[in-house]
């Protein structure tokens, strides 16, 4: 079971299925409209933990449709960038940062939540490749996909501005209809023993 609250603790397996339903939308995108264009690099994603809007506890077990219209419920686009790895890292500390510097309530001020092929240690982004984890700085390109707060760099802050621009973007669609799709699919195929760094809460 699990809320917003848990969410804004820290990283927590709720945070990993609705950023790895961002993954399972994205490949699904790239894949019916550019197959073999996007394949070659790490699908990727990122949710804002305070972008979850549902107050209520998510229970365990089957998750009806109006109860995930319920996680995002404003008619706004979730939106999938092609950036380095490098550029990557960079937005994703600084949010972590970000969050750690300046929310009042430190036990409260964790974001984003990460997609399960994604980890902080030791102060770098690692991505799961084919391969095993890999320094996001040593990949080329990665396809991110984001909730609509950190997709228009909501924190305003550089190093996010740096990869949520309209060059950068190669697909968006509504929050809404990609989580009620795409929400079931992601906690299905989840599982706890392939979850990373999940009580992770800092550089």
């Amino acid at each position: 079971d699990f809320n917003k609250d848990s969410l804004t603790a820290g990283r927590h397996p709720g945070g990993d299925v609705i950023a790895n339903a961002l993954v399972h939308w994205i490949s699904e995108f790239l894949g019916r409209l550019f197959p073999g264009d996007f394949s070659r690099y790490p699908h990727v994603a990122l949710w804002n933990s305070s972008s979850w809007r549902r107050d209520k506890f998510i229970a365990a077990g089957d998750l009806p449709r109006g109860d995930v219209r319920t996680i995002y419920p404003m008619r706004k686009s979730v939106r999938a960038f092609r950036v380095s790895g490098a550029e990557l890292e960079a937005a994703i500390l600084a949010t972590l940062a970000f969050r750690l510097k300046n929310e009042k309530d430190t036990s409260r001020n964790y974001s984003p939540q990460l997609s399960s092929n994604l980890r902080v240690s030791s102060g770098h982004l690692w991505i799961l490749m084919d391969e095993g984890w890999r320094r996001a700085s040593e990949v080329e390109h990665v396809v991110v996909a984001t909730d609509p707060f950190l997709g228009l760099n909501g924190p305003g802050l550089p190093e996010l501005q740096s990869i949520v621009t309209q060059a950068n973007l190669i697909a968006e669609e509504l929050a809404e209809n990609v989580l009620v799709k795409h929400f079931p699919k992601a906690a299905a195929a989840y599982s706890c023993e392939q979850a990373v760094s999940l009580t992770q809460k800092a550089i």
